[in-house]
């Protein structure tokens, strides 16, 4: 696995948590402790970053034609980026 893949994958797993932490907001599924605050940790403050990182990476890979088939599934780069449209509205808000 190519770093490339790596940091989309942590960045997928950052966006589920993203996903998990706002819905915690109307009901609170997971019980308080450990697992409740490292999933609104990791959705809430480093999914922005990373996302917006592994996407960036992305674009200029694009804009230099070297992005390949192969670094990372094509399903994980525009889920990535269906994720960072929400986030860039509600992290300006």
């Amino acid at each position: 696995m190519n770093k490339f893949s790596f940091w989309h994958k942590v960045a997928f797993i950052a966006n589920c948590c993203w996903l998990a932490a706002w819905a915690m907001r109307h009901n609170a599924f997971l019980p308080d402790g450990n697992i409740r605050s490292t999933v609104l940790v990791t959705g809430l403050v480093l999914a922005y970053g990373l996302n917006a990182l592994a996407n960036g990476w992305t674009l200029v890979l694009f804009l230099r034609s070297r992005l390949s088939a192969s670094t990372a599934p094509r399903w994980l780069l525009i889920v990535n980026f269906l994720f960072l449209l929400p986030q860039f509205y509600l992290f300006f808000i």
